[in-house]
């Protein structure tokens, strides 16, 4: 994404998430590089708890985006066991 000013940004992150082999936590989250750059959180995540399939799905603002090119990249974590992490989606939007 391009910004000719400063800006909040809103930040979608979506995925369909599996905890394969314990109930630890599987996360979602997003870093931006760039004009802004900011690293993934688990703060700033989606998260999922326990074993079996969830939907989880939340958005984000990025206060002071700063003016040029940065980009958004989905950031995967899982505190232990396996995870896996389909149908994923990320998305951001000028506010």
């Amino acid at each position: 994404m391009t910004l000719t000013e400063a800006r909040t940004v809103i930040v979608f992150v979506k995925a369909e998430v599996l905890q394969l082999s314990t109930t630890d936590d599987v996360f979602m989250s997003f870093a931006a590089s760039g004009a802004t750059t900011l690293a993934a959180s688990d703060a700033r995540s989606v998260r999922h708890n326990g074993s079996g399939t969830a939907e989880a799905y939340s958005s984000f603002a990025v206060v002071n985006c700063a003016a040029g090119t940065t980009t958004f990249t989905a950031k995967y974590r899982v505190q232990g066991g396996s995870g896996r992490f389909v149908n994923r989606e990320i998305a951001a939007i000028v506010s």
